[in-house]
């Protein structure tokens, strides 16, 4: 009786996949994070927040970023970008694994 109620199971969890899929597909815009701008540069000073009302731009409001402390956000937007898509194929149940010479192989 144990096999006919794992079969169930089974029968069950292919029944639903269809929509499974379909609520993936609809949310797929939202789950891919797409890159960010990076600007060479950051708003300072006067008490800005970022979201906050639009200012008047001035000389002293603008701080341009060492090409260090660019690189930095640079990767910091890349990690970010590969989270997602990490939990993204967590929740696909997808495995890529890139291996030199042999191509890209996803399961």
């Amino acid at each position: 009786m144990t096999r006919l109620g794992d079969a169930r199971k089974h029968v069950e969890h292919l029944d639903r996949l269809p929509s499974l899929v379909d609520e993936y597909l609809r949310n797929l815009p939202y789950l891919i994070a797409r890159e960010p701008v990076i600007r060479e540069y950051e708003l300072v000073g006067h008490g800005h927040e970022p979201g906050g009302r639009p200012r008047t731009l001035t000389p002293d409001s603008i701080r341009y970023l060492s090409e260090e402390e660019l690189a930095e956000k640079k990767r910091a937007a890349e990690r970010t970008r590969a989270a997602h898509y990490q939990e993204l194929y967590r929740m696909l149940g997808l495995k890529a694994v890139v291996r030199p010479d042999e191509g890209l192989e996803v399961s």
